[in-house]
């Protein structure tokens, strides 16, 4: 995982997040090991987030902290339209340092079978550089989740993640905003757009998420659905639910699954997490039905 460590604000308490933490907290409680490249500030919310990590089961080894930049936070304000996050700049997460990255890289010789990112992250040259550091030392599949968040989009940025990567998911809203940007016809139909990226930038895998209405993958010339679950928001919010289906597609990936099984396991387990509040579970057994019906290794 390479990206934000960061602290989701509600109007009345904060949470630990950052799509690279959600992701990491869920494939961790589903048994696999998860490291992950972030920084942090030297300062009490960068405590809070280490003992986040801590908790959760990530490997702690790639985390910096910052002497000169706070500890990343984001404002989660709720709108009719859903949740909307208010991200400031120069936070410790658009610092991380590529040269530690790389040593620390050689002396613990780690050689991950996948890496994920998203576009946020690399909205700071030096994150940039780290994550040019990163995905130079190692060979592994490419799982890019854009995660667009205004006003951070850049189109280099974005074209240059594509160009990078092996597997993407994007929101259907994502996929329309990034065809004038990438100068692609977006009049011909979303699958077309997907079909124009899979080919521009060789792409093995674009899956798109598109709320109520469910998801779907292109593979190849293979377009595969999946209606969405229903969900009870009763006691819940939708935080989180994006990376929620990323998360199980990186599971499904790296156990194997075939595609329709990890689109419906995606489908239920973001159901889920939009029953809580927040993007992880402040308790651990919520993944143990999971694991059971997944047959998964405990950890």
């Amino acid at each position: 995982m390479f990206g934000e460590v960061l602290a989701d604000v509600y109007p009345d308490r904060r949470m630990p997040g950052g799509a690279p933490f959600n992701v990491g907290c869920h494939l961790a409680a589903c048994g696999v090991p998860v490291a992950l490249v972030s920084r942090l500030g030297f300062d009490s919310l960068g405590d809070f987030l280490q003992m986040a990590l801590a908790r959760s089961g990530i490997g702690p080894g790639f985390v910096q902290r910052d002497p000169e930049h706070a500890s990343g936070h984001v404002d989660v304000i709720a709108t009719t339209q859903g949740h909307r996050f208010e991200i400031v700049p120069d936070q410790a997460f658009d610092f991380i340092d590529g040269t530690i990255l790389r040593d620390d890289l050689l002396r613990g010789q780690v050689q991950p079978r996948l890496i994920y990112f998203g576009t946020l992250a690399q909205r700071n040259s030096a994150s940039r550089m780290a994550l040019d550091t990163l995905l130079a030392a190692c060979d592994a599949t490419r799982f890019v989740d854009l995660n667009l968040r205004p006003p951070w989009i850049s189109g280099d940025v974005v074209e240059k993640s594509l160009t990078a990567a092996n597997i993407i998911k994007l929101s259907e809203e994502e996929l329309r905003s990034i065809a004038p940007m990438l100068e692609l016809f977006p009049e011909a139909g979303d699958e077309a757009i997907a079909r124009q990226l899979a080919q521009r930038f060789a792409i093995d895998m674009i899956v798109v998420t598109c709320g109520a209405r469910g998801a779907w993958c292109l593979s190849g010339e293979l377009v595969q659905r999946v209606a969405a679950v229903p969900a009870n928001t009763t006691e819940g919010d939708a935080v989180g639910a994006g990376d929620a289906f990323s998360a199980i597609c990186i599971l499904g990936h790296l156990l194997h699954w075939d595609m329709p099984s990890t689109l419906n396991r995606a489908a239920a387990f973001a159901a889920a997490i939009c029953g809580i509040r927040g993007p992880v579970p402040e308790n651990l057994q919520f993944y143990s039905r999971f694991r059971e019906d997944w047959r998964l290794e405990r950890n």
